[in-house]
């Protein structure tokens, strides 16, 4: 078990969607824990603002249906899937009563899930991560 108030730093890029509510407030609350005062949690999850404006504009249904509830599989386990989803005001709002504020974007210089996007309507770029920090 990590010690209270050790980490300067903890870095999720999409985890917590995968754990159903409330067992996801749990999780954060785990990583509030091991963050020392003034240390940043930098978390990654899809941005269901940004996937239900493209499900209700009809715009790459298909994919943001398979996002949302499908296509994640783990080698040996099976469907692992999305269990909770998250938008900005959702994940600050719990952030700030854990004793986060401070909030903002960041940018993951890796090639990983937190840098996912899908085409607009005009083949635009358009990203489907939430990227956000708060500061305990």
């Amino acid at each position: 078990m990590i010690k209270d108030g050790t980490a300067s730093e903890f870095h999720a890029s999409h985890v917590l969607e995968h754990f159903a509510w409330p067992r996801a407030l749990l999780v954060l609350n785990e990583w509030a824990r091991v963050l020392r005062v003034g240390g940043k949690l930098k978390i990654a999850v899809p941005d269901m603002s940004i996937y239900a404006h493209l499900l209700l504009s009809g715009h790459n249904a298909f994919n943001v249906m398979h996002d949302i509830y499908g296509g994640h599989f783990v080698q040996e386990g099976g469907p692992q899937g999305h269990h909770f989803e998250w938008t900005r005001r959702m994940l600050t709002q719990v952030l700030y009563v854990l004793g986060f504020d401070d909030f903002g974007f960041w940018k993951s210089e890796l090639p990983e899930a937190s840098n996912t996007w899908a085409f607009g309507e005009n083949q635009e770029k358009i990203g489907l991560s939430l990227n956000i920090y708060g500061i305990k």
